[in-house]
């Protein structure tokens, strides 16, 4: 990114963090291309597939997962779902 901002491109970056971030960069893209309508309803479509699984989902069982980010120090480890606490902690 340093080599575009020294060359002066014009550029868009985004760094979203939440469903709501990716939402709003939808939107802002969608605005830039004249296409806000277009825009409103991918994320309406998304938010109505989000919802469908979370329904879905919502009468399973929850599952024991674990989660590790690969080449950096893990602070804690999580346990969700049936069995959840009872796990080694590094």
């Amino acid at each position: 990114m340093i080599e575009i901002l020294k060359s002066g491109a014009r550029f868009l970056g985004f760094a979203p963090r939440t469903l709501s971030d990716i939402y709003t960069d939808i939107a802002i893209i969608a605005g830039i291309v004249d296409a806000s309508h277009r825009g409103k309803e991918v994320i309406e479509l998304m938010q109505q597939r989000i919802e469908q699984v979370g329904s879905r989902v919502a009468r399973t069982e929850r599952l024991k997962v674990f989660c590790e980010r690969m080449g950096q120090a893990v602070d804690r480890i999580a346990s969700l779902g049936r069995g959840a606490g009872r796990g080694r902690r590094r």
